[in-house]
């Protein structure tokens, strides 16, 4: 999947240094095509936008996995053990593209 966004994308810069970050690129896409990633970067996020209710949102986080999402419920709560943060290279790359907003600092 990362290959085929890089290979279309409307930003020059990503076209021509996508094939050296393609692993990296992939992994950012990988929160939107994986249900487990899915929900750990949505209660993450709002864990980002109301710091004072991370705790809720992680407890709604786990309880939703176990009654909704049981296939992937272990790694979800892996995942939510504590806010989850951005990896390093995902705000790196909004840097670079000029995509800063608060919710993603």
């Amino acid at each position: 999947m990362g290959k085929l966004l890089l290979q279309f994308s409307e930003n020059r810069l990503m076209r021509l240094m996508g094939p050296i970050l393609q692993r990296k690129v992939t992994g950012i896409q990988d929160e939107w095509y994986s249900p487990a990633e899915t929900l750990i970067g949505l209660v993450g996020s709002a864990c980002r936008l109301r710091p004072a209710e991370a705790a809720a949102f992680l407890d709604w986080g786990r309880a939703f996995a176990a009654d909704e999402m049981a296939q992937w419920s272990n790694e979800i709560h892996d995942g939510l053990t504590k806010p989850p943060r951005l990896p390093g290279y995902w705000t790196g790359f909004r840097k670079l593209l000029g995509l800063q907003g608060e919710p993603n600092i």
